[in-house]
């Protein structure tokens, strides 16, 4: 009995273990729940961001797409202000880049960058199909030299130059190489190891940085400072060859220490900004090894390399005459082009210009201010501009000179911005430094109030055509639905159409800024024609001319009546002079601007043609003209037109 009763509860123990792992088996493993994240959004490329950091999102986009068009990868971002419980920034990324199925129309070839501003983490995810082309060695070396380059609140820049950095290794001549023997999506050498299901799955490629963006009390944390003795390596010298060769040993050897002496004041206060570790160095020294050609005119010299997509270094001579690397100028007056090939000067009219001599830019506006003068101490003209400020807070042109020092002198790009913005604040219609802003808030990145001052150049003035096309970009790229009719508006008037009342809170005033011709049809029997033109300077320079012709065109012996308008520069009255005239010459006077100016074309019964401009008779002939066309041309100056017939 006592036998029975044992084997009763062995089997009892057994079918109550048996229904206790089998209620533990219906409850999934803590390791393998899935946590819900961000579902994927529409639009190309995929974007998203949950962070505080709003004001870069135009500037990651704008990059994403322009990677994902010149190196055929999907690139996708997201940028969370923090991740859910139980899941590591490794498995979040792995999570997102299949749910979110990065590289799937793009024949496996993805890349996923994952931010969290919380933890100040980044992730940077490859698709196996890219590990050959980014491997861990490279994706950690480049995150570890930006996290150091980039100290600061320079998150913007951050992703953008991730952003780059990922898309100029992927344009490179062995990459290519790699890419095109891509079989299926998948490298030769993998493709038999590999199974297609997993195509699209993440490859695990990619390093996890803690950090990223530190304080301003650790910016010189990775900085070493050398002696006297060692930096008398790399001092100043009369000889530019000389100091050329100095500044680039300097970067081989990966000295970042500012108080070089061969360096401008300015490069020195801006490498203390951006502290750059010596990894980068290194890498600068490695795209500056190739052939170059040196440029010198007076006391300034511009080094230009053989590959078109590298940096001109910048000199210029001191006060005791030797030769300085002036790196500020390099940066702030570089910009490379959308596809990254070629590096070109952001501006056209600076000092260092004869370099590029036959190279067409157009000018600046503002104009490009001249180097601080060699005898000047960069310190002392920033106190003194601090001064002038302090003691007269409502001159806006202090703030704006102190920005311009800020920017061209020592490249303190958010600095300058402040300042123009306080400028700004005392002259709102100051559409030149409005412009330069714009053109900073790119560079910082920073586009939070750019839509803002792109409406302030319409109420301000008239505007100009790349304004016009800047801002449509600018709206295209918010993909927003919200901005499709006024999109469609400023299409309109970029392309000279009759525009209608204008739904905004501001008025369209916009014009061209390129030489084009715009041509109406006048229907048979026409005995009236009046053509309202609201009036735009594109560049205020005397050699361009500013200048709009409006002129009638007959359809028998080509003969043509009209006028030219011109204006000297902005604000100024618009000159009427005559444009083609048969019988009569028209004697030149101005007119205001004001509102727009109506140039009106009257045929009589009796065969006599009347031209009035702003309810002026300023003509009066005989003709026998049969109109046909009324032609509208424009040179380096322009306006948007309207047509009106009887």
């Amino acid at each position: 009995m006592q036998a029975i009763r044992i084997i009763l509860a062995a089997g009892l123990l057994f079918v109550v273990a048996a229904c206790s792992e089998s209620s533990d088996s219906a409850k999934p493993p803590e390791a393998v729940r899935v946590v819900r994240l961000p579902a994927k959004p529409e639009g190309n490329p995929s974007f998203l961001n949950t962070s505080s950091l709003q004001s870069i999102n135009e500037v990651a986009i704008g990059d994403l797409r322009r990677a994902g068009e010149y190196t055929g990868i999907d690139c996708a971002m997201l940028i969370l202000d923090e991740l859910p419980e139980l899941i590591s920034p490794e498995m979040a990324a792995a999570q997102l880049f299949d749910e979110w199925e990065v590289g799937s129309e793009t024949e496996g070839k993805g890349v996923l960058f994952l931010f969290i501003e919380k933890e100040g983490v980044l992730k940077v995810e490859v698709g196996y199909e890219l590990e050959g082309i980014f491997p861990d060695a490279f994706v950690g070396s480049f995150q570890e030299t930006l996290k150091d380059y980039y100290r600061g609140e320079y998150f913007g820049d951050v992703v953008s130059k991730m952003i780059i950095t990922m898309m100029r290794r992927a344009q490179g001549e062995e990459t290519q190489i790699l890419m095109n023997s891509f079989v299926d999506g998948l490298p030769r050498l993998q493709s038999e190891i590999m199974e297609k299901s997993t195509r699209y799955r993440s490859g695990g490629a990619g390093v996890t940085e803690s950090n990223f963006v530190t304080s301003k009390a650790k910016k010189l944390k990775n900085v070493q400072l050398l002696n006297d003795k060692e930096r008398a390596q790399y001092n100043k010298g009369p000889k530019l060859e000389m100091v050329l060769q100095r500044y680039l040993a300097s970067l081989q050897a990966g000295v970042n220490d500012p108080y070089l002496s061969l360096l401008t004041e300015g490069s020195q206060l801006m490498r203390i900004e951006y502290p750059k570790n010596a990894g980068f160095q290194r890498r600068a020294a490695g795209e500056f090894s190739g052939n170059y050609k040196v440029h010198q005119s007076g006391g300034f010299a511009a080094v230009r390399f053989e590959r078109p997509d590298v940096m001109p270094i910048l000199f210029r001579m001191d006060n005791q005459g030797d030769w300085r690397a002036d790196i500020t100028k390099s940066w702030a007056l570089s910009q490379a082009s959308r596809d990254l090939k070629q590096m070109n000067t952001a501006f056209g009219d600076h000092a260092w210009m004869f370099a590029w001599a036959n190279e067409y830019h157009k000018p600046e506006v503002p104009l490009t201010p001249d180097p601080l003068a060699k005898e000047k101490s960069l310190n002392a003209e920033i106190v003194r501009l601090e001064k002038a400020i302090e003691n007269e807070p409502d001159m806006a042109a202090n703030y704006f000179a102190l920005a311009d020092l800020f920017y061209f002198e020592c490249y303190w790009i958010r600095d300058a911005m402040q300042l123009i913005e306080k400028g700004l604040a005392i002259e709102p219609g100051n559409n030149r430094y409005r412009k330069r802003l714009i053109f900073l808030s790119y560079r910082f990145p920073d586009l939070s109030r750019v839509e803002h001052h792109y409406e302030q150049i319409f109420q301000n003035d008239r505007g100009d055509y790349q304004n016009l096309r800047w801002y449509i970009a600018y709206l295209k790229n918010k993909r927003s639905a919200v901005y499709d009719e006024k999109i469609r508006i400023l299409e309109a008037a970029k392309d000279h159409l009759i525009i209608p009342k204008f739904p905004f809170p501001f008025p369209l005033n916009a014009g061209s800024g390129k030489r084009q011709k715009r041509t109406f049809y006048l229907y048979p029997g026409t005995s009236r024609a009046v053509v309202s033109c609201q009036y735009v300077v594109a560049h205020p320079y005397k050699k361009y001319g500013p200048s709009v012709g409006v002129n009638i065109r007959g359809n028998e012996s080509d003969k043509n009546i009209g006028v030219v308008l011109s204006q000297h520069k902005p604000g100024d009255p618009v000159t009427v002079i005559p444009g083609y005239t048969d019988l009569q010459q028209i004697s030149p006077f101005k007119v205001p601007v004001v509102d727009a100016i109506v140039i009106d074309f009257r045929w009589k019964k009796n065969g006599i043609l009347e031209l009035y401009v702003n309810s002026r008779k300023v003509l009066t002939m005989r003709s026998d003209m049969k109109p046909t066309q009324v032609r509208i041309s424009q040179s380096s100056g322009g306006g948007i037109f309207a047509l009106a017939t009887e």
